[in-house]
């Protein structure tokens, strides 16, 4: 009769508090090669750290680390001495892909969003609300939200127009709610020329969505509501 040994249970590892302690290094790491445009300049064809250095106008020293961290994380491969990007950090982290999605830092990793946090613990042992400063109208954070978010709300914004049918162009008047960088309606407008888009938001923010209207072509076609 066969006899079932016993599964050893894993023992206790620190792994995941370490992981979890230190995560905001590997922000602030990833925030530093996107301002420094060193994606962009790998894919320029800069690859070792002193190339890297002069096309990023950085100290070699910080680069080599830097990208040796960056390496780590698997946003850079490391063959010898010269660094190249993955296949994501191509796509997403290359100043001159469509997929760009460099500038939602200016908002994900800005002072204003992450202060919020600064002070959780009280947060929860009183439960409250975080701070609320942020959702005030004359707040600076939703116009940078505004700036940095547009380029990551593109696809999420024509596979939308694309399930509403907007190619098959008929008339339409949207009313795009909370319009903020207004990349939603006007993607419906590229994709719809009998389209019209009325875009509602605080002031501040809707002179975003009205230069985005304009750098897309909809602008004859895409009014504003200050709400």
């Amino acid at each position: 009769m066969a006899v079932k040994m016993p599964v050893p249970s894993p023992q206790p590892s620190p792994a995941l508090f370490f992981e979890t302690i230190n995560a905001f290094q590997s922000s602030v790491a990833l925030k530093a090669a996107i301002e420094l445009d060193l994606f962009t300049a790998i894919s320029e064809g800069a690859h070792s750290a002193g190339e890297l250095a002069r096309r990023c106008k950085a100290s070699e020293r910080g680069v080599r680390v830097l990208c040796d961290y960056l390496v780590v994380l698997g946003f850079l491969t490391k063959d010898q001495q010269r660094y190249g990007s993955t296949p994501d950090s191509a796509t997403f982290l290359v100043r001159t892909s469509p997929a760009y999605l460099g500038d939602t830092t200016g908002f994900l990793c800005s002072t204003d969003a992450m202060r919020n946090y600064d002070d959780l613990t009280e947060v929860v042992r009183n439960g409250r609300r975080l701070e609320e400063s942020t959702i005030a109208p004359e707040s600076p954070l939703w116009v940078e939200f505004a700036r940095s978010m547009s380029g990551f709300m593109m696809l999420p914004a024509e596979l939308i127009a694309a399930r509403l049918g907007a190619a098959q162009g008929p008339k339409w008047k949207v009313l795009d709610i909370a319009a903020g960088h207004g990349i939603f309606g006007i993607t419906i407008a590229r994709q719809n020329p009998n389209a019209e888009i009325v875009a509602l938001d605080w002031p501040a923010v809707l002179e975003v969505a009205k230069e985005n209207a304009a750098k897309f072509g909809v602008a004859a076609r895409h009014r504003t509501i200050a709400g």
